[in-house]
């Protein structure tokens, strides 16, 4: 499976969630989410979401958005959530109300770009330094992925922080960040850390 062109948004219009489950009861069983109902957790991650991100900015939702099935159910969430909203579906989400999008994937890469003011060194003076950080998007977190090699970061969901971490890949589930969206320095300061190291057939045979 082959990721359409890349989504290019820069570090500061960005956010990434997934498994929000909005409308799901037993998720509260089956994650140990800390709330009394359904609606108190719908609306704690609305509030949590709306808290973020600002009309102006992109929120790419890595699968399992909502069980809804119907479009009404669906545009009733989508209503109350700020900014725009990407869907890469998972598991859950059904193949109805996708119009409630800007966009729909099963697997995406978007390309961040981050700016950082800088001195040249030969006159002292200021100029932005510009650089693009590639990352796949798919529900389920993978063990390689298309760019791993040469650098590329994968963010996924469905495991609800029960994958190991392995390389540079991130479990952006609601379960793993207090219920609410993760920017991308948030990710960048996790997976920045992380030893680059070739996992797959394009290692350096000895």
């Amino acid at each position: 499976m082959t990721a359409s062109a890349p989504f290019d948004i820069t570090e500061d219009r960005c956010w990434f969630t997934s498994d929000l489950h909005f409308g799901h009861a037993r998720i509260l069983e089956y994650c140990r989410r800390p709330f009394a109902t359904v609606e108190e957790m719908d609306n704690a991650l609305i509030t949590n979401w709306n808290l973020l991100v600002r009309p102006e900015d992109t929120v790419f939702v890595v699968g399992d958005f909502s069980l809804a099935s119907k479009q009404h159910q669906i545009r009733k969430y989508r209503e109350r959530l700020r900014g725009s909203i990407v869907l890469i579906r998972g598991n859950h989400d059904s193949r109805k109300g996708f119009i409630a999008f800007d966009q729909v994937e099963d697997l995406l890469r978007v390309r961040v770009t981050t700016e950082q003011p800088m001195l040249r060194p030969l006159d002292g003076q200021p100029y932005m330094l510009r650089e693009q950080q590639t990352l796949v998007l798919c529900h389920y977190g993978m063990e390689v992925w298309e760019g791993a090699h040469k650098g590329a970061w994968h963010l996924h969901g469905h495991s609800h922080g029960t994958l190991p971490r392995r390389g540079r890949r991130m479990d952006v589930g609601v379960d793993c960040h207090s219920f609410a969206p993760v920017s991308f320095a948030q990710v960048a300061n996790v997976l920045s850390q992380v030893p680059f190291e070739r996992v797959d057939a394009h290692k350096e045979r000895t």
